[in-house]
């Protein structure tokens, strides 16, 4: 089975994403767990929603389709929300395009900050190699 890091370096080029920041969504997310379950019954490491996947929540326990089809959505966010400066459609991400879009100051968005600090140390992390 490939690794977590290995997909994503394999497909986030495909969605158009950068790797790094697939995996700080992937961290604040679920914290790296392919069994995290969420409140609303999000599922796996990316925390996709079933309602909005076209994967089952069976389906969406792989980890290597949860992966995918989290960058898919991730994808998605970045092309329809209405925030597109400093990667502010994160938000989308997490809300949903529609209450995304409506945020008035995306950039105070709690998770919006965790997302930003957890790719900030990855991309200094990766500088000091």
């Amino acid at each position: 089975m490939p690794t977590i890091l290995y997909i994503i370096k394999l497909y986030a080029g495909l969605f158009h994403l950068d790797p790094a920041l697939v995996e700080s969504v992937m961290q604040v997310e679920s914290r790296g767990d392919v069994h995290a379950v969420g409140a609303a019954g999000e599922v796996g490491l990316m925390q996709v929603m079933p309602r909005y996947s076209v994967f089952t929540v069976e389906q969406l326990k792989n980890p290597s389709i949860n992966l995918v089809e989290g960058m898919r959505m991730l994808q998605v966010a970045k092309l329809r929300c209405k925030h597109k400066q400093d990667k502010t459609w994160l938000i989308c991400y997490n809300q949903g395009v529609s209450s995304g879009s409506r945020i008035k100051n995306p950039k105070s968005q709690s998770y919006y900050k965790q997302v930003m600090s957890e790719y900030s140390r990855r991309n200094n992390y990766v500088r000091r190699r």
